[in-house]
């Protein structure tokens, strides 16, 4: 009885191993040691973090969140990463199956310089989006297929001597598109969310 029970626990450890915790907030270099297990995250699992940025930037999966599996990017007033160049790189995979998909980014608040968010999805769409002083770039593309995961390469340039609000955050993101006669509508909500999260960012 004994080795039954035994052998019971050591089956259940092993089917949950490998099962990812839901996300929360942490540093880059925690969500890189998750490695393929990854986390979850409104359903779907966020894996293989990687890239350049520094290990001590945070990942927030707190709301207002720009999409059903996104976090925003601490990326401060942009002092230390003035005249950098960084990538960050993960995937997002939906276990209900595939799904039209949009896909949003939002370089965070400049006062003075740029901010530049490029994207690279791996279903061969690419998209760039900039952040001058007045103006929160922001960026909504809808996928023409539907997708079931995604791995993204994200590039974050900041021109030299750029500065922002101190409280100050990037956005990557996907949702679950809604139906066409309802697009136009919801990229423009986004869009105008966005404008007054980064004039928000501007006041603080």
């Amino acid at each position: 009885m004994r080795k039954m029970l035994v052998l019971v626990a050591t089956l259940f450890a092993i089917s949950t191993a490998g099962r990812a915790s839901p996300c929360v907030t942490g540093s880059l270099s925690s969500f890189e040691s998750l490695g393929a297990t990854g986390c979850t995250h409104n359903g779907a699992v966020l894996a293989t973090f990687s890239g350049t940025l520094p290990g001590s930037i945070l990942l927030d999966f707190s709301p207002p969140s720009f999409g059903d599996y996104g976090f925003t990017i601490s990326v401060g007033d942009f002092s230390s990463l003035a005249g950098t160049s960084d990538t960050l790189n993960f995937s997002i995979d939906v276990p209900s199956g595939p799904k039209p998909f949009e896909f949003v980014a939002i370089p965070g608040a400049v006062t003075s310089g740029s901010a530049t968010l490029a994207v690279t999805l791996s279903n061969g769409l690419s998209f760039t989006t900039t952040s001058t002083p007045g103006h929160s770039g922001g960026e909504i593309i809808r996928f023409g297929k539907e997708v079931g995961s995604l791995n993204v390469s994200a590039t974050l340039t900041v021109a030299p001597g750029t500065t922002g609000p101190t409280s100050n955050f990037a956005t990557l993101g996907a949702s679950a598109a809604p139906e066409p006669s309802t697009v136009s509508l919801s990229i423009m909500g986004l869009l105008g969310l966005g404008l007054l999260y980064g004039r928000k960012m501007l006041r603080t």
